[in-house]
């Protein structure tokens, strides 16, 4: 009876520990959308990726650049994303997939704005559970991925949720 007593805390450890990675997850989010809130749909992927990179070398996070493709069933198809980049910070147990270009790739082209209420950055768990599938390689950064002229990194200082995202990431690694 006690082991499954303990099984079953262990269980619930899990998803407190899962809950607390996702309102990470969601942090960083909402640091980078007020950062750089002129992402719109002619923003390329790359370069979206590329400036996120810059905002988590200044902050001391790892990260992590994949080039590949996004196999995705979140509109009721199976959407195919290629040629795609995304982001990934790996904490101890998970990894957080940030994928900021996502709302406008699942968005109906023919609509005049872009939807962002779909979740751009996800523990894995929940984007596997939302039928994402990333596939493609790690790749290097460029040279100029941290460099002082991205615009996230210049309104880093004044980004008001920056230093907890950063408190809260070095609880959770």
């Amino acid at each position: 009876m006690l082991t499954l007593v303990t099984a079953d805390k262990s269980e619930n450890a899990l998803s407190r520990l899962e809950e607390e990675q996702q309102i990470l997850a969601d942090d960083i989010a909402m640091a980078f959308f007020n950062l750089t809130p002129d992402i719109t749909e002619d923003a390329d992927c790359g370069d979206v990726a590329h400036e996120a990179a810059a905002f988590f070398a200044d902050a001391g996070m790892p990260k992590e650049l994949f080039f590949g493709e996004l196999h995705t069933n979140e509109t009721g198809e199976n959407v195919i994303i290629v040629p795609h980049y995304w982001l990934e910070v790996p904490l101890q147990t998970t990894r957080i997939i940030v994928d900021l270009t996502l709302p406008f790739w699942l968005t109906d082209p023919v609509a005049d704005t872009t939807d962002f209420d779909i979740p751009t950055v996800l523990i894995k768990r929940l984007s596997d559970e939302r039928g994402r599938k990333y596939m493609g390689e790690r790749i290097e950064f460029p040279d100029l991925v941290g460099e002082a002229d991205s615009s996230a990194i210049a309104l880093y200082p004044q980004c008001r949720f920056c230093d907890g995202l950063v408190r809260h990431y070095h609880r959770l690694k």
